[in-house]
């Protein structure tokens, strides 16, 4: 009896981590643009047209790199995916970096 409850306990402890999508390039956006993802959570973000790209940004500067320079996909092609972990619940700002996408409001944000 007491292995068997600690075979159901250990079993109840492994966690598959979440992970969520955000689509990258229909028009100039991110969908969805705002996401709350849990600690250990990944982000996939799927590029369905070519010639974007996302990158960390900062709150007061939103369409410059994050000083901490957390991550960056470079610009991908169609069918390509690049994938996050989240470390902590600290707001994440992201960006397109492609000529002025993210002066034309291609920005998101997790954990806002």
């Amino acid at each position: 009896m007491a292995v068997r409850s600690a075979l159901a306990l250990s079993l109840a402890s492994l966690t598959l981590a979440a992970q969520q999508v955000i689509s990258v390039g229909q028009g100039l956006s991110f969908l969805p643009n705002t996401i709350y993802a849990a600690v250990g959570e990944t982000i996939k973000f799927e590029f369905i047209t070519p010639g974007h790209s996302v990158a960390a940004g900062s709150y007061d500067k939103p369409c410059t790199p994050a000083s901490n320079s957390s991550f960056y996909s470079g610009i991908l092609d169609t069918s390509m995916v690049y994938t996050i972990t989240i470390n902590d619940t600290q707001p994440i700002f992201f960006y397109c970096a492609v000529a002025s996408h993210c002066q034309a409001g291609m920005v998101g944000v997790i954990n806002p």
